[in-house]
């Protein structure tokens, strides 16, 4: 249990890091969003 809310605080924490570097990117954003997905 404890791996898996490590896991997905890491994917949060990608996407925030996105967010603040490429606001553009909205094509990475997606592909994350689909990693997320398959978690």
């Amino acid at each position: 249990m404890n791996k898996g809310i490590l896991f997905f605080m890491t994917c949060v924490a990608t996407i925030m890091w996105f967010k603040r570097t490429n606001k553009s990117s909205k094509h990475e954003m997606h592909l994350i969003k689909k990693k997320i997905t398959a978690c």
